[in-house]
C-alpha cells in the first residue's frame, strides 16, 4: 500500500497559531503524519500552549508553555514502526550535517494566490520525493514551512490528493508520477469514499 521512501530526513514544519480544542488538534495532526509520510518526512508541530484554546481548560486557563504534546499528550508514529515518532512538537528541525537541498515556504490562505502558493508546495515537495526514491542519498532532504489557517491548507491537500487520484498521477506534462498508484496516497479519514492509505498512527 505505502511508499518507500529511501529515509524520512525530510521536514516539515507547521507555524500556524489557530486554535482550538483536543480532539480537533488530534485530527490535524493526525492528517499530517499520514501526508507527512507520504512525502518522505517528518512533522514539526506547535506546543499546546500554541494550539490548544484556553477556553476548554479548566477556569479557561491557557496551557502551561513547559506542556509538549510528546511528553505530557499525544504524538503519531510510523504505523509499521511504533518507535519511530514521525509527528511532534519536539521533532528536530536543525537540519542535516550537509545542509537542506531545498527550503521553501507557503503562506495559506483563502486568496486564490495564496491556494496557489500551496499547490505549488505540495508538488515541489513530492516532486522532490520522486528524485530521491531514483538517485537516493544524492538528493538532499528539502524543509518546507508552512504558514496559515489550518482550515485552509487542510482544505487544499484535500482538494490536491484528488487531482492526483484524477491525472493519473501526472503532475504536468513532461512529469509522470509512475513510482507511485492511486492507493498509495494518504488516506484522508473525514471523506468516506477515501481508498488512501495510512502511514501513522
Amino acid at each position: 500500500c505505502r511508499r518507500t521512501c529511501p529515509h524520512y530526513n525530510n521536514r516539515i514544519i507547521l507555524q500556524s497559531r489557530q486554535q482550538a480544542g483536543m480532539k480537533d488538534r488530534t485530527y490535524i495532526m493526525l492528517a499530517w503524519a499520514n501526508l507527512g509520510m507520504f512525502l518522505c518526512a517528518h512533522v514539526k508541530i506547535p506546543t499546546p500552549s500554541v494550539w490548544l484554546v484556553p477556553k476548554h481548560n479548566i477556569n479557561g486557563s491557557k496551557v502551561h508553555e513547559n506542556v509538549t504534546f510528546e511528553k505530557d499528550l499525544l504524538y503519531f508514529v510510523d504505523s509499521n514502526n511504533p518507535n519511530e515518532i514521525v509527528l511532534s512538537d519536539l521533532m528536530d528541525v536543525g537540519g542535516p550535517k550537509e545542509g537542506w537541498g531545498i527550503e521553501f515556504v507557503s503562506n495559506v490562505g483563502r486568496m486564490k494566490e495564496k491556494r496557489k502558493k500551496f499547490d505549488d508546495g505540495f508538488f515541489r515537495a513530492y516532486a522532490h520525493t520522486l528524485q530521491q526514491q531514483e538517485k537516493g542519498s544524492d538528493v538532499k532532504a528539502f524543509q518546507w514551512t508552512i504558514k496559515g489557517s489550518h482550515n485552509n491548507f487542510l482544505g487544499r491537500i484535500h482538494s490536491v490528493i484528488n487531482e492526483l487520484r484524477e491525472a493519473n498521477m501526472i503532475v504536468d506534462d513532461t512529469a509522470p508520477l509512475t513510482s507511485i498508484t492511486p492507493k498509495q496516497l494518504p488516506k484522508w479519514t473525514r471523506w468516506r469514499d477515501d481508498t488512501g492509505c495510512v502511514y501513522a498512527s
